[in-house]
C-alpha cells in the first residue's frame, strides 16, 4: 500500500498543482480505506448469517490458519532471500503492479482527477487484499467472534482500518515535505525484510489464538 502511495504521488508531484496534490492524495487513502472496510463488513455479515454453524466457522478458522501458514512461509524465504537480490515471493506479481501503476498515471492527468482518485484508491485497496489480508482476514475472524455486539464490532472494524491508512497519511505528509517519494519508497522497501519478521511473529500468535478459538467452538 505504502509503495502504491508513492508510485501515485511521484506522478502528482508533476502536475505541480498543490491543491490537486492534497485532495487526490486524500481520496486516494480514503478509497483504500474504503475497500479495506467494506471486506471486513463483509466478513462480518458473512460471519452474523453463521454463526450457529459449526461446520463454517471451523472452515472460517481453518481458512485463516492456512492463510497465517502461507504467509509464514513465504515471509521466512523472502527473509532468506533479501540480502540476495531474489524477487520476493510474497508480493503481487509484476504485471498486477504494472496494471496499478498505469491506472495510478492515468488517473493524475485524467479530466475527473479527483473522482478518479477515489476509485483509483478503492481499486488499489481491493487488489491488495491479496497481501494486507493475510493479516487482516485472521484478525478480523478473531475481533468479530471475540465481540459480543453489532456495534462493537462495527468500531473496531473502523478502528482497525484507520490505523491501517494512518500509516498512508504521515508518509503522505513526509512525501510532501521532502517532494521525494522514489526515496521514500527506498528506504522503506530496504526494510521490508524486518516487516515480514514482525508480521511472521504476528502470525505465529495468531495461529495460537485460532487454534484455541476452534478448540472452544
Amino acid at each position: 500500500a505504502i509503495s502504491m502511495l508513492m508510485v501515485f504521488y511521484s506522478f502528482l508531484i508533476l502536475t505541480e498543482n498543490k491543491k490537486k496534490i492534497i485532495g487526490m492524495s486524500s481520496l486516494f487513502i480514503t478509497g483504500i480505506f474504503l475497500a479495506n472496510f467494506l471486506f471486513g463488513l463483509g466478513v462480518k455479515t458473512f460471519y452474523d448469517a453463521f454463526a450457529g454453524n459449526r461446520i463454517v466457522l471451523y472452515c472460517l478458522y481453518g481458512a485463516a490458519i492456512a492463510m497465517c501458514i502461507t504467509a509464514v512461509i513465504l515471509n521466512t524465504i523472502d527473509i532468506i532471500n533479501s540480502k540476495k537480490n531474489i524477487a520476493a515471493k510474497n508480493q503481487l506479481p509484476d504485471r498486477i503492479k504494472y496494471f496499478l501503476g498505469n491506472v495510478l498515471q492515468g488517473s493524475v492527468f485524467s479530466r475527473f482527477a479527483i473522482v478518479v482518485a477515489l476509485f483509483v484508491g478503492f481499486l488499489v485497496g481491493v487488489v491488495e487484499l491479496a497481501c494486507t489480508g493475510q493479516i487482516y482476514f485472521p484478525t478480523l475472524t478473531y475481533m468479530i467472534q471475540s465481540t459480543n455486539y453489532g456495534v462493537e464490532s462495527i468500531l473496531l472494524l473502523i478502528a482497525y482500518n484507520i490505523m491501517f491508512v494512518l500509516p498512508l497519511i504521515v508518509i503522505t505528509v513526509i512525501a510532501g515535505v521532502m517532494k521525494e517519494p522514489e526515496r521514500i519508497k527506498n528506504k522503506i522497501m530496504s526494510k521490508n525484510w524486518l516487516i515480514k519478521l514482525i508480521a511472521n511473529i504476528f502470525f505465529a500468535i495468531m495461529i495460537f489464538i485460532l487454534i484455541r478459538q476452534i478448540i472452544n467452538v
